[in-house]
């Protein structure tokens, strides 16, 4: 039987490079576009505390999403970096993913945008409130007492602080809204000159 030998090192004809790293799509973005990332995390974490300041004396639906919305956007920003930044993370990276999730976040911001806005506009009646009191629960807990006449013209009563809240939620909604679609361009219009240079390009 005919001895088989290794192969030894420094010998046999040159082989290419593993597919995977030849054709995996990284978007090497610079740095402005972090920064804008860093904006989108720091706008959502503002947009959280004061939904939680609203939520704690009486939770509605609007400031319900935008607190979901938020948590979101830190895991969008999150991927979109380390997916990128990280070499051990590059595997993860996906500009399909990258795309799909700057759009949705803008849709999202939107509608969050839009449904703050209308619960801060839905408060139009003035009201006199007897008293109000804190039973120390986590969510729900002002509880306000208001004559009977007043009660039925809304379900909730708010003050000064809370109707700027509420507008301030909106207004940074729109803008979170906005940075997601300049990511969304910029990684759009690069990934499209992408191709184009490609199947510029002769291949070999």
């Amino acid at each position: 039987m005919a001895e088989v030998k290794a192969a030894q090192p420094g010998y046999g004809a040159p082989a290419p490079a593993p597919a995977p790293a030849e054709n995996q799509y990284v978007q090497q973005t610079p740095p402005w576009v972090v920064v804008v990332r860093g904006f989108q995390a720091l706008f959502a974490f503002i947009i959280l505390a004061m939904c939680g300041y609203l939520i704690h004396g009486k939770a509605m639906d609007a400031n319900v999403f935008a607190l979901v919305v938020g948590l979101m956007t830190w895991v969008v920003v999150a991927y979109a970096l380390v997916s990128e930044k990280i070499l051990g993370a590059r595997s993860l990276y996906n500009i399909w993913a990258v795309l799909s999730l700057d759009l949705l976040m803008a849709i999202f911001w939107l509608s969050s945008m839009g449904a703050n806005a209308a619960q801060r506009a839905s408060f139009i009646y003035s009201v006199n409130v007897d008293y109000c009191y804190n039973d120390g629960s986590t969510v729900n807990s002002n509880h306000c007492v208001v004559s009977k006449r007043d009660l039925q013209k809304r379900a909730a009563v708010a003050g000064p602080v809370a109707l700027a809240v509420m507008s301030a939620i909106a207004g940074l909604s729109a803008l979170v809204m906005l940075l997601f679609i300049a990511t969304l361009v910029f990684h759009g219009h690069t990934f499209r000159m992408y191709h184009q240079t490609k199947k510029s390009t002769p291949s070999d």
